[in-house]
């Protein structure tokens, strides 16, 4: 990106600049409320493999890669309460940006009981 500017609002800034990190947008597109299920679209920007994790553990290389398995990238399911996801770029070009924590929603369900005037 040799001779692009940016705007910093009170000051222009002139490359070259590195490319930037990957990152990854995770959009919950419709949840099934009684088996919890969700049904996510990923979409990975500026890299072309992405790792997940079930629960607070932070993704690596190692770990579960999101594959056709799952649904893919446009329609990933699950019924875990909270996944971590890791954008990686296999060539190398963009550095490995942060992760991102997605977390399911609970359904809570009650029932009222009467026995007699209780």
């Amino acid at each position: 990106m040799i001779g692009h500017w940016h705007d910093l609002g009170d000051s222009v800034e002139k490359g070259p600049f590195p490319p930037p990190k990957t990152e990854i947008q995770v959009r919950q597109m419709s949840r099934d409320d009684k088996t919890g299920e969700a049904f996510l679209k990923i979409t990975p920007l500026h890299g072309d493999t992405v790792y997940f994790e079930i629960g607070d553990a932070q993704p690596t290389t190692g770990s579960l890669k999101v594959s056709e398995a799952e649904g893919g990238y446009n329609n990933f399911r699950t019924r875990e309460l909270k996944l971590t996801f890791l954008c990686v770029d296999s060539t190398g070009k963009h550095e490995t940006g942060s992760s991102f924590a997605w977390k399911n929603t609970l359904a809570v369900k009650h029932r009222v009981f009467q026995q007699g005037e209780d």
